[in-house]
């Protein structure tokens, strides 16, 4: 910001102040801040698209404090300017850069609004919106329509910056048409459960499920999964093609939030199940992108023949080490369970004895030192993981001289 001051003196040393002033900012832009643009009662931004839940013939776009000149707002170039001593109508009262405070939101001297079709760069026509910060559309939309609306930001330079919101309309829930269960698929997984699920507007956002106990009325785990799209795969399904998952039905396409599959995955870990009565439910709550969710209970019973029930892992990975010739460190891995591991019994004999010594190794050493060997003797070494409540499995065995 400049002040070019005129001072005229006569020859009587009377003296007369004139001033102009003018910006002289090339390199300044008009940017966007972390205030989002926005369209009142809609959802946030997902995928590039608000969502409203309801057909109306209007909707409101807001975007009060979303453009900014930092520099130009943060120097205050654009506040009055401060009265000098200037002969009363030599101050400079003309131009856009006068002493008068030029309006502005945040640098902004200017906004214009538009709308037009989703692939629209830009608008066909321009409304003038002077300093206003939301306009009323008055569109109609219906279920499955979009519409882009955009504003442009102009600095006093004439600088801009065009953003841009597509607005969806979803006023229906997702759809749950039917349940289907993968247990022990393969064998050794936790169970899946695959929903068939359809919605054809804005497309499955997440699920979210809570397990509990049918009887006790207890939760015993819960989760979150995204909703999954046929170009990204997800769960045991590759991704595909959308036009071959549409062509025989395993995909819901939406216009705009591309392609979901119709059986949306969500896993259940068996070690959830382990305590109770052995009936338990699934509540899960499918959302679609707009917000709009259904809920749908699913039973799960007769769960003691799923993997990891009952079940309890013997040590693995038996390795000995000769550390001197009198004495070896053994040592084993702890398989994974789903039961509490307190530790482990280790089990040794000579073929020179007929007394076996037993001991017990807490949690988490998983290593013991036997020492004192016997030459020419062959050792059997068995070891049993103990489990809590009296729990143990079955041995792994070693034999070394």
């Amino acid at each position: 910001m400049y002040s070019i001051v005129l001072t005229v003196e006569d020859s009587a040393g009377n003296t007369a102040l004139a001033r102009g002033l003018f910006l002289w900012d090339p390199k300044s832009r008009v940017t966007v801040t972390n205030n989002p643009m926005y369209v009142t009662g809609a959802s946030d931004v997902r995928d590039g698209v608000v969502w409203l839940t309801e057909s109306a013939n209007y909707f409101v776009v807001n975007w009060q404090g979303h453009f900014k000149n930092a520099f130009q707002h943060d120097n205050k170039l654009l506040n009055k300017v401060e009265p000098w001593p200037i002969v009363k109508g030599l101050d400079d009262l003309q131009g856009n850069r006068t002493v008068n405070e030029i309006p502005n939101q945040q640098g902004i001297v200017n906004f214009y609004f538009g709308y037009g079709h989703m692939s629209d760069v830009e608008p066909s026509d321009w409304l003038d919106m002077g300093l206003q910060t939301e306009y009323e559309l008055q569109k109609e939309l219906t279920d499955g329509e979009f519409i882009k609306v955009f504003v442009k930001a102009e600095d006093i330079m004439g600088n801009s910056y065009t953003d841009s919101l597509v607005v969806g309309i979803d006023s229906t829930s997702p759809e749950v048409k039917e349940e289907n269960i993968l247990r022990n698929n393969p064998s050794d997984d936790p169970t899946t459960h695959m929903p068939d699920v359809e919605d054809k507007e804005s497309g499955i956002r997440k699920i979210e499920f809570i397990v509990s106990d049918a009887k006790l009325d207890t939760v015993v785990g819960n989760g979150t999964v995204q909703g999954q799209r046929v170009t990204s795969g997800g769960g045991r399904r590759e991704k595909r093609d959308t036009a071959s998952c549409q062509q025989d039905g395993t995909c819901v396409c939406t216009p705009h939030n591309g392609c979901y599959w119709r059986k949306q995955e969500f896993v259940i870990n068996h070690c959830w199940l382990v305590e109770g009565s052995g009936s338990f439910k699934v509540d899960a709550t499918i959302y679609n992108n707009a917000g709009l969710n259904t809920s749908k209970p699913f039973q799960l019973s007769n769960v003691d023949d799923l993997s990891g029930i009952n079940v309890y892992p013997k040590p693995t990975s038996l390795t000995v080490k000769r550390s001197r010739e009198t004495t070896v460190e053994i040592s084993w891995s702890y398989d994974i369970s789903c039961y509490e591991i307190v530790g482990a019994k280790v089990i040794f004999k000579s073929s020179s004895s007929d007394q076996a010594k037993e001991l017990i190794i807490p949690m988490p050493k998983s290593s013991y030192i036997i020492d004192d060997l016997e030459d020419n003797s062959e050792y059997t070494i068995d070891i049993l993981t103990l489990y809590a409540k009296g729990k143990a499995s079955e041995a792994t065995s070693l034999h070394f001289n």
